[in-house]
C-alpha cells in the first residue's frame, strides 16, 4: 500500500502528535493520536475509486505499467472540522477491501 496523509498544523503543530511516526503515540492510530491531544473523531469518509496505477505508484508498488489499483480518499472529522485526509493506493489484484459499517439506532 502506498499512502500519503495531511493534517492541519494548526491542529498538530507543536503537539506531541505532529509527526505520526515520533513521540508518545507513534505508530498509532489517527483516532488515538487526536484523542490525545483531546480532539474525538466523530465521522470519517471514503471514496473508493478504480484506476490504473501512475508511473510513480508502479514504481514504488513493484507493479508493471498500467495494473489496476484501488485509490481511497480518507478523511476524519471532529464534528465538521477535517483533521486528517490520506490518499491511499492499494494494488488492485493483491487485495480485497472489506468494511465494517456500525449501525446505531435511531433516537427517538
Amino acid at each position: 500500500m502506498f499512502c500519503v496523509s495531511w493534517e492541519p498544523l494548526g491542529i498538530t503543530g507543536g503537539t506531541p502528535v505532529s509527526l505520526p511516526g515520533a513521540g508518545p503515540m507513534a505508530g498509532s492510530s489517527v483516532v488515538a493520536r487526536m484523542s490525545y491531544i483531546g480532539l474525538r473523531i466523530t465521522r470519517s469518509t471514503e471514496t473508493v475509486t478504480a484506476r490504473t496505477a501512475t508511473r510513480a505508484e508502479a514504481d514504488v508498488l513493484d507493479l508493471a505499467p498500467g495494473a489496476p489499483v484501488v485509490a481511497i480518499e480518507r478523511t476524519y472529522y471532529a464534528g465538521e472540522r477535517p483533521l486528517e485526509t490520506a490518499d491511499l493506493v492499494v494494488p488492485g489484484e493483491r487485495f480485497r477491501l472489506a468494511y465494517e459499517i456500525p449501525a446505531e439506532p435511531a433516537e427517538s
